[in-house]
């Protein structure tokens, strides 16, 4: 059985009918969300693009940074993992981790 066969068959297997119909709706809708697009800063100045992955304040956090310049050009990026009280306390403190690098 070709591969991609075998894993229709699989995943017909482990779905409802109607929990298919519903994923196959969720795609729909998530094909239609347009892309997101970068805006870039005014010129003489950098952005810095952050995000963390946050379960909660009991368990150590991952952040990730991107810094570009006007012209889009990649100046630096890096990561770091710490313990913080919350999302948001996560998100400044990878602004001050691309502020410091």
């Amino acid at each position: 059985m070709a591969i991609a066969k075998q894993i229709d068959y699989e995943v017909d297997r482990q779905f409802s009918p109607q929990q298919l119909q519903i994923f196959e709706q969720e795609y729909i809708n998530a094909k239609l969300v347009p892309p997101s697009i970068w805006i870039s800063p005014k010129t003489g100045f950098y952005k810095i693009n952050v995000d963390i992955a946050y379960l909660n304040a009991s368990n150590c956090i991952g952040i990730g940074y991107v810094v570009r310049n006007a012209l889009g050009a990649f100046i630096i990026a890096g990561t770091e993992s710490e313990h913080v009280g919350s999302a948001k306390e996560g998100e400044c403190r990878g602004i001050l981790q691309a502020d410091r690098a």
